[in-house]
């Protein structure tokens, strides 16, 4: 069986039926600046910058996946900073008591050990006891437990558990799973202090190093729209004009577009990069075209050449850009073996 080592990768598999999409799990999902949907669906927003526990098994230590997220907006931005997702890490522990991990960064990069591989449309491989899987937007790594991750690639992420997962068992930003939006702000240390706070609850989940520590969110919460009149009348028209229209109206009855409408007016307020190209609203469209998939809505064919061209999307990650910015490889397709782009 084709696995992938450590520092170095063999020939990639195709697994098929790894990215299931089915309906009622427990999911999870960060996009945007970041918009933060707890397991319960309690909704808040969260600008760190820092490594966060995104989710974690906090009674056996199953499972521990990271965010890594970085300042972005542009440096003569008013008002706050965004910050958005740059990667997420996975490990899952073995049946020795070690553990497995992947990073997941922009461009459809698995970062295994140092080796950063870039998997190509449809293929899938296995590296411990991680499956990992590729389809035209997503990369998807699925756990031994079921549990499975899904990145765009970008700055969206989606954490889902298996419907029969155990209530009370998950701790990190995306909350306690247990059915009860009101009890998902457990702070980190102890579990038995919440708060309303989103900001104070965010800032308990950092996970400082020496190499990269962390600057606190202050508990106030600002939203950009305030000092941004004409930014917010613009996003309003914008977002308005497509989730509130075909296709995106044929999942309406599935899943609420406000959420996603409002959190798209926020960011074309406090974006400074890009929005004549419309990269707010691209990123609300992404995230509620993925809702409705899972919600067993899917919206086909919403990308076109006038709107949110995944191949442009590709250069403007290229070139600046937030919240991809710092990229230093192409998205040229391979032919799916390993292409190893920097040793650690």
């Amino acid at each position: 069986q084709n696995e992938l080592g450590e520092a170095s990768a063999s020939a990639w598999l195709i697994i098929e039926g790894i990215d299931n999409l089915e309906q009622d799990r427990p999911t999870c999902m960060f996009w945007g600046d970041p918009h933060i949907t707890t397991y319960d669906e309690r909704r808040y927003n969260f600008p760190g910058v820092c490594t966060y526990i995104l989710s974690m098994d906090c009674t056996s230590s199953n499972f521990w996946i990271y965010g890594l997220m970085k300042e972005c907006g542009g440096a003569n931005n008013p008002g706050p900073s965004l910050s958005a997702l740059d990667s997420v890490t996975i490990y899952a522990r073995v049946s020795d008591g070690n553990q497995t991990g992947v990073e997941l960064q922009r461009g459809w990069v698995v970062n295994i050990g140092g080796a950063k591989l870039r998997i190509s449309e449809g293929m899938s491989a296995r590296h411990g006891n991680l499956i990992i899987r590729r389809t035209s937007e997503h990369v998807f790594v699925t756990l031994p437990n079921m549990i499975t991750v899904q990145w765009d690639g970008l700055q969206m992420a989606v954490i889902r558990l298996p419907a029969e997962f155990g209530h009370d068992r998950t701790c990190g930003l995306c909350g306690k799973y247990n059915g009860d939006p009101d009890d998902d702000f457990y702070m980190r240390y102890g579990h038995t202090d919440q708060t309303s706070n989103p900001n104070v609850f965010g800032n308990s989940w950092a996970f400082p190093t020496h190499f990269r520590p962390c600057d606190m969110v202050p508990d106030e919460e600002i939203n950009p729209c305030h000092t941004q009149p004409a930014r917010d009348s613009e996003g309003a028209i914008t977002c308005n004009e497509h989730l509130y229209t075909v296709p995106f109206t044929q999942c309406h009855s599935k899943v609420d577009p406000q959420p996603y409408y409002d959190n798209c007016r926020r960011d074309f307020c406090g974006s400074e990069w890009r929005r004549d190209q419309n990269l707010p609203l691209c990123n609300a469209l992404s995230a509620y075209a993925t809702a409705c998939e899972i919600a067993g809505r899917p919206i086909s064919s919403w990308r076109s050449s006038e709107l949110c061209p995944i191949d442009e999307i590709k250069e403007i990650t290229k070139e600046e850009g937030c919240p991809w910015d710092e990229l230093e490889f192409d998205f040229e397709e391979g032919d799916g073996e390993r292409d190893i782009l920097d040793r650690n």
